[in-house]
């Protein structure tokens, strides 16, 4: 069932001033059980790792480029600092506001 089947059994349901019947019943479940069973990837961890991934590139042209030892180190102390405030804020967002539910893709 597609959802303006789901929604027209369901507002169909809720109008109705007697009992609905079994096989609007047995039908609401069975959407509701697939609905449940979606599986889904949440996209609150994609900031954390396109930061990871710059990171890592800016650390691997740091070492490759920049000959002072001096740059070489504040560059990669930048971008681990970065990386940490990243991975901080997302298990932050995630835990306390429970931001999972928000932004996902159905597979």
């Amino acid at each position: 069932m597609k959802n303006d089947e789901f929604n027209s059994l369901l507002k169909s349901s809720l109008k109705s001033e007697t009992a609905p019947s079994n096989e609007l019943n047995i039908a609401l479940k069975r959407q509701i059980r697939i609905n449940a069973s979606e599986k889904t990837i949440s996209l609150w961890y994609l900031p954390l790792i396109l930061s990871t991934i710059f990171s890592i590139m800016l650390i691997s042209f740091t070492f490759l480029f920049i000959p002072s030892l001096l740059v070489k180190l504040t560059l990669v102390g930048i971008s681990l600092f970065l990386v940490t405030n990243a991975t901080i804020f997302t298990l932050v967002g995630l835990h306390s506001f429970d931001l999972r539910n928000g932004a996902v893709i159905k597979l």
